[in-house]
């Protein structure tokens, strides 16, 4: 095992500010700790992106390579692709059929996500590092998923096996619980995505994903692929950095991160609305850090709350939002209710902070499981079951000056990224023997 080389390409990668970067971080460092040389090939990050259309941006650096954390890291320039570039054209930018016709262009020709190309970018640096040097295994963590072409692609010329790591699935469509919910012409783009990622998969080792509800879409492309579920987690350190910092003087409710229009933000803004009128005088704010992030969401959010009660901002930095969480009393996430097993990083950040986490409405998937599995939180499936918690919250708030919290700390040990990282590693060293 000692010294061998494991290449992760890994487009997401730290100092980039967002919570895909720490998945293959916490793995190379894991790597290292057991022996082997991790070699990260990313592309270049400021680590001062603060929306999506500075992390979209282009970079045109020469190649670097440096060490962090003791890690070997690659990073190269990046170029957009012509089909984001046409949609970004002042004359198409607002408008939606140029982007589906984008979209559509893509997925016939094998560009599954058309905003980002890891293959024109990553693969003559890649290709010339496994020419010049041996390496056991190739590692791609697949946001965007056309990373399995990829790998494939690098596989085949240069005779190295490599192992495909699903962090999220490009077709969400494939995890609604009523799939007559798709529409045709959403099937019929998605069938040719599919025809590629079963094309590009077939030469993998092995494939990992980050949420088991995942497992049956992958079997269903290639039964015969072994899959392995390594969950995402939150950093021990990171929160030991950070120490309980509750607010005596507001009650808050959190939601972190970015959010989509697919999530349901009525059933709890309604639950507030009624808590309000019960409480009129309370002492209480909600807070949605990084929600502008997508502008659509920001602007639905502040149509829902009261402004006096609220807040909204652009994306915030992984430190500061450790902060916030440290003083909130209650963190909230609103769930994609016609989905099964959305499974967001924020969630595992939650546990971290050992925050009561309030789920609303019930996924009846995934984040129902984990809470039951951790006792972390509770389930408000209406409005009123909303407001009448909150009740129960503040009052205890209100009387004591803190909230009691009764999660399990021996399951939430679990999924921390250390203890994640160790199912990483072990898989890695079978791979490898």
């Amino acid at each position: 095992m000692s010294g061998k080389k494991i290449l992760i390409i890994a487009h997401f990668y730290d100092p980039c500010n967002v919570i895909a970067s720490h998945r293959p971080k916490s793995w190379a460092l894991a790597l290292k700790a057991a022996g082997y040389e991790p070699v990260v090939l990313t592309r270049h990050w400021k680590g001062t992106e603060n929306n999506w259309n500075e992390l979209l941006g282009e970079d045109k650096s020469p190649v670097k390579e440096e060490l962090r954390d003791g890690i070997r890291v690659i990073s190269t320039p990046y170029k957009s692709t012509f089909l984001h570039k046409l949609t970004q054209w002042r004359v198409f930018a607002k408008s939606r059929i140029i982007r589906v016709f984008a979209e559509w262009m893509g997925s016939v020709f094998g560009q599954i996500e058309i905003d980002r190309d890891v293959v024109s970018n990553y693969y003559h640096t890649a290709n010339e590092l496994l020419k010049k040097e041996s390496f056991s295994l190739i590692l791609v963590t697949c946001n965007p998923n056309n990373g399995v072409k990829l790998a494939a692609k690098l596989s085949h010329r240069n005779n190295v096996p490599w192992v495909a790591d699903f962090r999220d699935l490009w077709d969400i469509h494939v995890q609604l619980k009523d799939q007559s919910q798709v529409s045709s012409v959403t099937k019929a783009r998605f069938f040719f995505v599919h025809r590629f990622m079963k094309k590009w998969l077939r030469s993998a080792s092995h494939l990992i994903v980050c949420n088991e509800t995942y497992i049956p879409y992958l079997n269903g492309l290639l039964p015969q692929l072994p899959v392995t579920l390594v969950k995402n987690g939150f950093e021990k350190d990171l929160f030991n950095q950070h120490p309980d910092t509750t607010s005596t003087d507001t009650f808050t409710v959190l939601c972190l991160g970015t959010l989509h229009l697919q999530q349901d933000l009525q059933t709890f803004a309604s639950g507030f609305e009624l808590f309000l009128k019960e409480h009129p005088t309370a002492r209480i704010r909600v807070k949605f850090l990084g929600a502008k992030v997508n502008p659509l969401v920001g602007a639905n959010i502040e149509t829902l709350f009261p402004q006096e009660y609220l807040t909204v901002t652009e994306f915030t930095g992984r430190k500061e939002a450790v902060k916030e969480l440290q003083q909130a009393q209650v963190v909230y996430y609103p769930v994609w209710p016609s989905y099964w097993g959305i499974y967001p990083g924020k969630i595992f950040e939650y546990l971290g902070a050992k925050k009561t986490i309030l789920l609303a409405p019930n996924d009846h998937g995934i984040l129902e499981k984990t809470l039951a599995e951790t006792n972390a939180g509770v389930i408000a499936d209406t409005p009123r079951d909303c407001a009448n918690q909150l009740s129960l919250w503040y009052t205890e708030w209100e009387q004591t000056n803190t909230l009691n919290y009764n999660g399990n700390d021996a399951v939430i040990e679990t999924y921390t990224r250390e203890y994640q990282a160790t199912i990483f590693v072990e898989l890695i060293t079978q791979l490898t023997d």
